[in-house]
């Protein structure tokens, strides 16, 4: 065999053997991509992922409604399961600890954790008494007296 002809015999192995690397840097950029796009998708769950009853509610917009429905909670006291009385003052009845609890506002945020708000009625002054249940607490639950023994509560976990 000639001298000419073994190099015109190369470079197709080389070819071949780059066509083989290619193949290969194709196969780890479609594996990287997906994996970029698995992240963001999961990225957009995690932090899209909220069930809520609306935007966060204030204290006074809760001290508003008790206010101008005071008749309205005190009759739920005897009627908690009341769905007319829960419908019109927009609550949903809970225990907690022993305490009836009314969540006027809560949201649910997949991986993160739980935050409600509302009324409770308490025999006993709860504990964590604060000026202002719009504060974040986190892991606990805090209170805001409004009347009797009637109390704001915001209770949150992560």
């Amino acid at each position: 065999m000639s001298t000419f002809q073994q190099t015109q015999s190369e470079p197709p192995r080389q070819a071949k053997k780059n066509s083989g690397c290619l193949v290969l840097v194709i196969i780890a950029a479609v594996c990287g991509f997906f994996m970029l796009l698995c992240c963001a998708g999961l990225l957009i769950l995690m932090t899209s992922s909220v069930e809520s009853t609306g935007p966060f509610t204030t204290d006074e917009e809760l001290l508003e409604r008790f206010r101008a429905h005071r008749t309205e909670f005190d009759a739920l006291l005897a009627d908690p399961e009341n769905p007319e009385l829960l419908a019109a003052l927009k609550l949903n009845k809970s225990w907690n600890d022993g305490d009836l609890h009314f969540e006027a506002w809560w949201e649910d945020i997949v991986f993160t954790g739980y935050r409600n708000k509302g009324y409770v009625y308490c025999e006993e002054a709860p504990s964590h008494l604060v000026d202002s249940t719009d504060q974040e607490a986190l892991n606990e639950t805090i209170y805001r007296h409004i009347d009797g023994k009637w109390y704001l509560f915001y209770h949150s976990t992560d």
